[in-house]
């Protein structure tokens, strides 16, 4: 989710949103538990952030609420590194 803390959204320039806003990231995003964290030399404001990570078991498409939660097969903690510009 993103900018779903003040001082977050603050320290980016952005308003806080007034629902969540929820993203998607791909797969070959990540990376495994023991595998080193690899950060390119051209970045020059690198940024984390503990994550939840919350693991689908399935396609999901028009979901009802109610069954959203029978979708989840795991959930885990997550570094996020982000490169930021701002």
């Amino acid at each position: 989710m993103g900018l779903n803390y003040a001082d977050h959204a603050e320290e980016t320039g952005f308003e806080l949103p007034q629902e969540p806003l929820v993203f998607f990231k791909s797969p070959t995003a990540l990376s495994g538990p023991f595998d080193p964290i690899v950060i390119p030399a051209t970045a020059n404001a690198v940024d984390w952030e503990v994550e939840l990570a919350v693991v689908m078991g399935g396609v999901a498409r028009n979901v009802r609420p109610e069954e959203a939660a029978s979708l989840i097969a795991g959930v885990a903690v997550a570094n996020d590194l982000t490169d930021r510009h701002w």
